[in-house]
């Protein structure tokens, strides 16, 4: 007994140094034919249109290995994200898949953007262009990596609480913009 009481603080000792990651959903989704069934699909109102999509993500937050937000022409926020290895391999077969499709962005379980897949990503590189607000942004740089952040900025980011005490980002560097 006195045994089991000693082990359970070294148990623990793992866990101390683990930081809490922030809640953060960033799920892309592909168009999905009407008739592949109500399991597999999900209804998604864009507009004045009804677009059926998988229920299944294209890409996810899991995909992801670091973000740079920055502010978008409208206002709201936009946001690059660059993606792992697995990430990578799935944006590539989905945008050469889905050409001329469109593609749904969905940020904490909020419809953001649909943009359309004109070419192939090969790079890794994805945007959202717009749509984000103050809110999101604080919790995409809470949860990932932000290109360009030292750790001590990056620690910076996580004391603050609200969105308002959130330091806005430098805007977009050329090189991080994609031209088409």
């Amino acid at each position: 007994m006195r045994f089991r009481l000693l082990l359970l603080p070294l148990l623990a000792l793992p866990f101390l140094g683990m930081a809490h990651k922030p809640p953060c959903s960033i799920r892309f989704y592909v168009v999905a034919n009407k008739k592949d069934g109500a399991p597999f699909i999900r209804k998604i109102q864009i507009g004045n249109e009804t677009v059926y999509v998988s229920k299944m993500a294209a890409i996810g937050e899991d995909d992801i290995r670091s973000v740079f937000p920055y502010m978008a022409d409208d206002g709201t926020w936009g946001c690059g994200m660059r993606l792992d290895g697995r990430g990578m391999l799935r944006l590539d077969t989905m945008t050469t898949e889905n050409r001329g499709q469109p593609l749904i962005c969905v940020v904490n379980g909020r419809l953001i953007t649909a943009m359309v897949i004109d070419k192939e990503i090969k790079d890794g590189v994805l945007f959202i262009p717009s749509g984000l607000n103050v809110a999101d942004v604080v919790i995409i740089r809470k949860r990932f990596h932000v290109m360009g952040d030292s750790k001590k900025s990056k620690k910076h980011a996580e004391v603050a609480e609200s969105p308002a005490a959130a330091q806005p980002p430098a805007p977009v560097p050329a090189r991080y913009t994609r031209g088409d």
